[in-house]
């Protein structure tokens, strides 16, 4: 019986409703109105959200617009209503995929307080996709990146993570170097992956992009990553390479005192000389650099990652820049009082590059290795031996 009765009030209320043409959003947007108070109205908004369609978005629209121009009294309970009412409305906006009234969305970000309120706004302004406001969440997203390189980020990760999403709806490249930051370990691995998510999305070809974020970066730890991310993209070789130029350039052009940060220059040089190896460069920049490189190298090891590169590359010019630093090496060993027989770190820099000129072309080297023989001992002698065999030359 109850329940013949419910349907009968429910068939009542529908006919009704049909008849005199009041819509289930005509009595929402009356219950909105009728509000008594900032509490009310975000419970009714918070009530509407859970079952709104796309048949509300004028009412929500209208929401949205009252709120953008509404002045908060200073009451701390009320502004926190009403952030909550403009959370409800963003959120609606972005599940109805609503793209209008950016510029609303705009101003009530620049009314909100609360970082998950803002990340939800940021969000919606993305969905929304009106190209003026990309600048201003790049902005934002620098604003942030500031205050953490500088020490003040503090609890902002929703307003971080929302921004981050409402940039991704964009995808555009002038976005690329402030996401990157937020996408190499700075943040949190929420953060971390929903911006390198957005980086991928933005282009294969990042190489360029990561060469801009080198050639401004002054954070050593930053240009390392953005050089390893560029190589491993799927950039043209061409594009690999001014990146790994850039990167030696700029591994060159800081002065530091600090010797952990000194290391990590030195890392830079080391990883960008081992990628133009890798991608066999040949132009006079590559071999400028890694002679400049090797110039003021004091690692053995270091020396020996050069001496590598110029084997990878394996031109007639590397050979002759090879079998410069080996007659280096023979005039310096002339000068000493004695043979050697011990074998010391610079034997294996000696040897790297006699191994190196076997897999060069051309005949440069040829003379230096014959100088070998009676100056230096084994296994300086049996490696040039090998290597002279590979140019076809038998002592």
């Amino acid at each position: 019986m109850k329940r013949k009765f419910f349907l009968l009030i429910l068939f009542m209320l529908y006919t009704y409703i049909n008849i005199f043409g009041i819509s289930l959003v005509y009595l929402w947007e009356r219950r909105y109105t009728n509000a008594k108070d900032m509490k009310e109205r975000r419970d009714v908004v918070l009530a509407l959200s859970k079952k709104v369609t796309a048949d509300y978005e004028p009412l929500i629209l209208k929401i949205l617009k009252d709120q953008a121009y509404y002045a908060p009294d200073r009451d701390p309970q009320n502004y926190r209503y009403y952030e909550d009412l403009v959370y409800y409305v963003a959120d609606m906006m972005i599940n109805l995929k609503i793209k209008k009234a950016n510029d609303d969305l705009v101003l009530m970000y620049k009314k909100m307080v609360n970082p998950l309120h803002l990340g939800m706004i940021a969000e919606a302004i993305g969905m929304v996709n009106v190209k003026k406001d990309l600048d201003f969440l790049n902005e934002e997203l620098k604003l942030i990146n500031i205050m953490h390189r500088t020490g003040k980020y503090k609890d902002k990760d929703r307003q971080l993570y929302g921004i981050i999403r409402g940039l991704e709806y964009y995808n555009d490249a002038s976005s690329f170097t402030e996401l990157f930051y937020a996408a190499i370990p700075n943040y949190g691995k929420t953060i971390q992956d929903e911006a390198l998510s957005a980086i991928n999305a933005i282009t294969k070809d990042s190489a360029p992009l990561c060469r801009k974020i080198v050639e401004e970066e002054s954070d050593p730890r930053i240009i390392l990553d953005a050089l390893n991310y560029g190589y491993k993209s799927e950039s043209s070789p061409e594009s690999k390479i001014g990146l790994s130029q850039a990167a030696l350039s700029k591994g060159f052009n800081s002065e530091v005192s600090d010797p952990p940060i000194a290391v990590i220059f030195g890392n830079i040089k080391d990883q960008s000389v081992k990628y133009l190896g890798e991608l066999k460069s040949s132009d006079i920049r590559t071999y400028q650099l890694i002679e400049k490189k090797w110039s003021e190298d004091q690692e053995p090891i270091s020396r020996i990652i050069s001496v590598e590169a110029l084997q990878k590359i394996g031109t007639e010019d590397a050979g002759k820049i090879l079998a410069k630093w080996l007659g280096f090496f023979i005039e310096k060993k002339k000068i000493e009082s004695s043979a050697r027989t011990s074998y010391k770190e610079e034997d294996k820099i000696i040897i790297a590059i006699i191994r190196a000129l076997g897999d060069t072309k051309g005949e440069a080297g040829i003379e230096e290795m014959f100088e070998i023989t009676p100056i230096f001992g084994n296994p300086i002698v049996d490696e040039a031996r090998k290597s002279l065999q590979k140019k076809g030359i038998t002592q």
